[in-house]
């Protein structure tokens, strides 16, 4: 990395300088290694778990990123925000690392907390640009739709502080203050947070960005995922923990096509964890797990708590996978983030039982994607055919109209002749009375009928074979 600046000259005079971190997050086609706060010690071991942390290792590679090396051989491509990150909870018990661990297949994890969409398929085409393509697929989790990436000059936009519990990308160029940040939320005005009437430089990057011009840059984000890989071949499985991009999707997949999103109804019964369960010896913090609303179609796959009792009022919550607490600890129910007091119970993030589920989910996807892409395929060959056909009839009717004409045409054209033909007959008939009564030409009798009798023959022939009178 060269910190000779790189200079953009505009049509209106103004000359824009990029250099260091900066000028590779804008201009870099390969992947850069992951980069945190500036107060941290890079030098210290395990910065995350020394500054974020102290629950729980987080085991980083040469790129610092929570992954196994990056490679050319790599099967699955996860790519995400914090929860396929994994914040709060052990190197183990990340979902790309359990998925993993029950397939036997390779996982990159490719994920920065408080990353954007737009973050995270930048990323993913700049892995492949490094490292080549995974083999079986790419799985990307999305946040939700408010977040992006913005360029910060602190002389004009600032942002909020941020929770000593969260540390996001930021590629800096310290001599001036401009850097590239990924931000968790581009737009909090709402009716219940009004814009200040007021805003004075620096204006803070929150209401730098409208909620739709954030919705646009997401779903363009997406689509560009979605043709790459078809473009290069790559099966890609896309979803979201956010509720909003779900019920978003519900919407648009009646006008809009997206090949590769992937419904996870069954992991959105899950309950929020804002609501505790009932603290006991056993639970003291009452957070046994995620709550279930009681519904039968949840008794298969979650049971009762409660034994089926007050069903019309039981909250239920799931006992499967409690034989792993002891493998995970703290992290099991709910991530460790919990115990940061700016936090709490109330926006710490999913623990290690909900990423299982979330693992299980994704490796469901990976034994239908591929009936899926078969399913899709033939959707479109047959739209395909269906468009051919369109076109044949079009051009089979242009085809019968056309020879309808020419069928006309001809019959007119056969007739004209037939009425030639009779017309010369009718003249050589004349003549020959005429030579008989006035020896025209002193023809013999003999000579004259030979002469009829050739002129008649010809005339057939013309007739028979259509020739041009």
């Amino acid at each position: 990395m060269s910190n000779d600046p790189l200079e953009i000259k505009l049509n209106s005079g103004d000359v824009l300088k990029f250099s260091g971190l900066f000028k590779d997050a804008v201009f870099n086609k390969n992947l850069l290694p992951m980069q945190f706060p500036v107060n941290w010690d890079s030098s210290v071991d395990d910065p995350i778990s020394h500054y974020s942390d102290p629950y729980n290792s987080y085991g980083l590679n040469s790129y610092n990123y929570r992954s196994p090396e990056f490679s050319s051989d790599v099967d699955v491509l996860a790519a995400g925000c914090s929860i396929t990150f994994g914040v709060g909870v052990p190197d183990n018990g990340t979902w790309p690392a359990i998925l993993s661990e029950k397939t036997g297949l390779s996982v990159a994890n490719l994920s920065s907390p408080a990353a954007s969409i737009e973050w995270i398929v930048d990323s993913i085409f700049k892995y492949v640009e490094t490292f080549g393509k995974p083999k079986k697929a790419i799985i990307a989790y999305f946040p939700d739709l408010l977040r992006g990436e913005v360029a910060v000059d602190e002389k004009v936009t600032t942002s909020e502080e941020w929770g000593p519990k969260d540390f996001h990308q930021t590629f800096l160029e310290e001599d001036t203050g401009r850097k590239i940040i990924t931000h968790a939320s581009l737009n909090v005005v709402s009716e219940k947070m009004p814009a200040p009437k007021v805003l004075k430089k620096p204006y803070p990057i929150e209401y730098t960005k409208s909620k739709e011009e954030c919705i646009r840059q997401s779903f363009a984000s997406i689509r560009a995922l979605e043709t790459f890989c078809k473009a290069a071949g790559i099966s890609l499985i896309w979803s979201s923990w956010s509720a909003d991009l779900h019920e978003s999707m519900e919407d648009i997949s009646n006008h809009y096509k997206f090949d590769n999103f992937w419904h996870m109804r069954n992991f959105g019964e899950w309950k929020s964890h804002k609501t505790t369960l009932k603290k006991t010896k056993d639970d003291p913090e009452g957070i046994i797990d995620y709550r279930l609303d009681h519904k039968e179609s949840t008794l298969d796959s979650y049971g009762c708590s409660n034994e089926l009792q007050g069903k019309d009022q039981c909250v239920c919550y799931s006992t499967c996978h409690f034989d792993l607490a002891d493998k995970y600890g703290v992290s099991f129910h709910l991530a460790t983030d919990r115990f940061d007091p700016h936090k709490g119970i109330e926006q710490a993030h999913f623990g290690v039982h909900k990423l299982i589920h979330l693992a299980e989910s994704f490796m469901d996807m990976l034994d239908k994607v591929e009936d899926r892409e078969t399913k899709l395929l033939l959707e479109e060959k047959m739209e395909e055919a269906e468009k051919l056909d369109k076109e044949l009839v079009i051009e089979f009717e242009s085809e019968a109209q056309e020879m309808v004409v020419k069928v006309v045409m001809r019959e007119g054209q056969l007739r004209l002749k037939e009425h030639l033909v009779e017309n010369v007959k009718e003249e050589l008939e004349k003549l020959r009375q005429e030579s008989e009564s006035l020896g025209i030409l002193d023809l013999t009798k003999k000579e004259t009928e030979d002469w009829l009798s050739g002129a008649n023959w010809v005339l057939q022939v013309i007739k028979n074979f259509k020739f041009t009178i």
